[in-house]
């Protein structure tokens, strides 16, 4: 009789499992990442390009939600947002640009978010140095020595701007 209960027990669970929906999974990957320009510099925009795929063994389409670069600290320092829906097998490259004040190398992470059919989060990260020189100095034209309002330079030396308000 016990021997019973224990067979009855076990069917009943087995067929409670073979009745719940299993969760979906949705493999989200970060691939081919690159910097441009080639030797970024400091105060001018750096180009964060990544691809984006979701795993064809995913059996769950993905909402593609934002791609993030952030430093080491986890502060952002730019984003893409509103990017579509990804099908199993799929690829995005999406361009993030950023900007740094100092030059140094920096430990970076790209971060992919979306959201699958069951509307859980789906994350991927992926580590990214990026070594940043010093820019040139910027040149205002209107601070040059010499330069008045209304003048222009033209072969080397300063002329009127015709344009110029009087």
């Amino acid at each position: 009789m016990e021997r019973s209960r224990v067979l009855c027990l076990v069917l009943t669970l087995s067929l409670v499992a073979l009745s719940v929906p299993a969760a979906a999974d949705a493999r989200l990957t970060l691939t081919d990442t690159t910097v441009s320009p080639g030797t970024p510099t400091a105060g001018a925009p750096i180009t964060v390009e990544t691809t984006v795929r979701l795993s064809g063994g995913s059996d769950t389409p993905l909402t593609l939600d934002n791609v993030t670069v952030v430093d080491s600290d986890g502060e952002r320092l730019g984003r893409a947002t509103d990017l579509g829906r990804l099908s199993p097998g799929e690829t995005l490259t999406v361009p993030v640009t950023i900007t740094v004040d100092e030059p140094a190398v920096y430990d970076l992470r790209v971060i992919a978010r979306g959201t699958d059919s069951d509307g859980e989060e789906v994350r991927s990260t992926r580590p990214l140095t990026v070594g940043v020189e010093r820019g040139n100095p910027r040149r205002d034209p209107e601070r040059e020595p010499g330069r008045r309002h209304g003048q222009h330079r033209r072969g080397g030396r300063l002329e009127p701007n015709d344009r110029a308000a009087p």
